[in-house]
């Protein structure tokens, strides 16, 4: 019974740690991202993902990326952004089809209030963008999302 009761405690501790998630996204990633959101965390069985901080850093070229809409990380994979945002406020799509060189966008998790457990237990968190694909660019990007799981 002791080492169930010390696994118990261990997983507790482990719930409530901040974990933080980096992915590299492509030209293609982001240009295809409208209609085939990209996976960013992957689904935790029986538990919550709830975010902290979502980071997204673009490198621009030359080559600039054209049309596209605002970019969100969101629960579950639906397309076009239509999913639940797991941020304050979506990225402006603007930060995607710049003038070439890096910028940075953080943004706050959004208010989560009296949401059932049950309607983001064991789903994944996507990015994904509105309105229309981007096109064109040759830039890439690097997203950081720092979460907790929770039961």
């Amino acid at each position: 019974m002791a080492s169930t009761d010390a696994q118990a405690s261990m997983e507790k501790e482990i719930l409530g740690t901040p974990i933080t998630q980096v992915v590299a996204l492509t030209a293609a990633n982001l240009q295809a991202m409208y209609a085939t959101p990209v996976l960013v965390v992957p689904a935790v069985s029986n538990k919550a993902i709830v975010v902290n901080s979502v980071e997204f850093v673009i490198t621009r070229t030359a080559t600039a990326f054209t049309s596209g809409g605002v970019v969100a990380v969101q629960y579950n994979s639906t397309a076009n952004g239509a999913g639940t945002s797991v941020q304050s406020s979506t990225i402006a799509a603007s930060v995607v089809t710049g003038a070439a060189g890096t910028t940075y966008t953080v943004r706050p998790p959004a208010t989560l209030s009296d949401i059932a457990t049950a309607s983001i237990k064991g789903i994944g968190l996507y990015i994904s963008n509105a309105t229309a694909a981007f096109a064109t660019g040759t830039g890439t990007a690097v997203l950081r999302v720092t979460y907790r799981l929770i039961d």
